[in-house]
């Protein structure tokens, strides 16, 4: 089966267990996905045409307080979100992911979803394809190591739009990003 190539899904996580910053706290085995934010990137007008943004109720009760401190995402804004498994098929029925191409920052997110879909016995929304928009920008800019998002935006001149700390501004960043390096391949 071919892939279909005209449509990019760049995907963002936010997770218990990590700072506002974004550094990872120490591993316990419990983080947990609480916020899936997903730009759809036409690849054939180069623009995102849909931003979504999808609330994770977290199924550990201790992750629902850790949420609240870990990101920007009010607490009870988080335990009103979807469970896991009910996020994971809405990803897959509105975005027809397993048929994409997805990306994001880095594996991080890619790793999440692996790993809690796993301990959750939760069918992984995506297809096989995933590119890490963070190597890519260093192999397209000639650089000597991958830049954070921040850093990386700077180097392209591209404003940082939203919160660095919600997942569908991340996601809508990292497309921005990935629409820049298509840009100058064509």
């Amino acid at each position: 089966m071919l892939r279909d190539l005209s449509v990019i899904l760049v995907v963002d996580v936010e997770s218990t267990g990590r700072s506002p910053s974004g550094d990872s706290a120490p591993a316990t085995g419990d983080q947990e996905i609480i916020e899936i934010g997903i730009a759809s990137v036409d690849t054939g007008s180069l623009r995102i045409h849909q931003l979504d943004d999808l609330l994770v109720k977290p199924s550990l009760p201790r992750n629902a307080a850790l949420a609240q401190i870990s990101s920007s995402i009010p607490e009870q804004a988080a335990g009103g979100g979807l469970p896991f498994n009910e996020a994971c098929r809405v990803i897959k029925r509105r975005y027809l992911a397993p048929d994409c191409t997805w990306a994001s920052w880095t594996n991080c997110a890619r790793a999440q979803f692996e790993r809690q879909c796993k301990i959750q016995a939760v069918p992984y929304p995506f297809g096989h394809v995933h590119i890490d928009v963070s190597n890519l920008f260093a192999l397209a800019h000639n650089l000597p190591e991958q830049l954070d998002i921040i850093p990386a935006l700077e180097y392209a001149k591209l404003p940082i739009e939203g919160a660095t700390n919600r997942a569908h501004h991340t996601a809508r960043n990292v497309a921005r990003l990935l629409i820049s390096i298509l840009e100058r391949c064509r």
